[in-house]
């Protein structure tokens, strides 16, 4: 019974497993626990860079684990083959997984600390493969940040990008700082530029279906046309209000922006609105005297206008 109740155990922590290994990366995992055990890893391809530098992995051999003595045993042994973690332990330093595939068992400890940087060359075999699915030979489109699209007015089309993968595969890397191939899509995008994803960083969470680009144009046009017809209005029913106000000659000038002498302050209002700021008020037996500073931020200019007793005595422009 205890026998089955272990098998059972097992088997469920695969099947859990298997509704979140293909979503997320197995080294982007921060805390690991039981449900990894039976994940699949595929293990890079050894590339010709540097092969006197070697893995910090632990082979098993004569009864024991033993430090990987050259790159010839990854490459034999290890390189390019997919195995499954049949154990793991974890502490609060570090997690140590215990990988096999029936011929070779080795042990790796990966540091829990985020400051500790590492060569990662085992890929989620569910991950990569969920992937390979997903995106060969289609279009697709990812996002710059992650985006919860329940709510279609949350679209934004300049965030995302819609591509045409090429292909995915082992490449060899570029640069001497890496010990294996690296997993990446290559991709062309609208203006056939190539563009170059590594599978490592892929996120499931800036993934969607190519027909998600067109709906973000179409709901970007719609809330355009929606914004015109609202301006509109509000314009038509502004111009009617100031015509109604001032008289249809200086209601059209106050509804295009215009300012003069001689105008009071109600009509600079209605015409300008409220000033960026308020200068020198200045109270005199003759009076009073303002001045109202106006700033256009498109243009990067500034008017000033002089108020004397409520009315525009003087207008300067800088």
């Amino acid at each position: 019974m205890k026998k089955l109740l272990l098998v059972f155990s097992f088997l469920f922590s695969i099947l859990l497993f298997s509704q979140i290994d293909s979503l997320i990366e197995f080294n982007s995992v921060k805390v690991y626990d039981d449900s990894f055990i039976g994940l699949e890893v595929i293990a890079l391809p050894r590339s010709e860079n540097d092969l006197t530098r070697n893995f910090p992995i632990e082979l098993f051999s004569d009864g024991k684990f033993q430090n990987s003595k050259n790159s010839e045993e990854y490459i034999q042994k290890i390189s390019g083959k997919k195995f499954k973690i049949y154990d793991l332990k974890t502490t609060e330093k570090s997690t140590e997984f215990y990988f096999t595939n029936n011929e070779t068992v080795f042990r790796w400890r990966k540091s829990n600390l985020s400051y500790m940087n590492y060569e990662r060359f085992l890929l989620s075999s569910p991950f990569y493969e969920r992937i390979k699915k997903k995106i060969s030979n289609q279009t697709f489109v990812y996002a710059d940040q992650e985006f919860q699209f329940d709510n279609n007015s949350n679209i934004d089309s300049s965030a995302i990008k819609k591509f045409v993968t090429k292909s995915i595969d082992f490449y060899p890397p570029n640069n001497k700082g890496s010990r294996t191939y690296l997993p990446l899509i290559i991709a062309s995008d609208i203006n056939n530029k190539e563009t170059i994803f590594n599978v490592f960083d892929f996120s499931f969470n800036k993934y969607y279906k190519g027909e998600l680009y067109d709906l973000a144009l179409e709901l970007k046009a719609l809330k355009e046309k929606r914004k015109q017809i609202i301006e509109k209005k509000e314009n038509e029913i502004r111009y009617s209000s100031l015509i109604k106000k001032y008289g249809k000659s200086i209601g059209q000038k106050i509804f295009e922006g215009e300012i003069w002498i001689g105008m009071n302050r109600q009509m600079l209002l209605d015409s300008k609105g409220k000033p960026t700021r308020i200068g020198l008020i200045t109270e005199t037996k003759y009076g009073t005297s303002s001045q109202y500073i106006y700033e256009d931020e498109f243009f990067k200019t500034l008017t000033y206008v002089y108020l004397e007793n409520g009315k525009v005595n003087a207008i300067q422009y800088n």
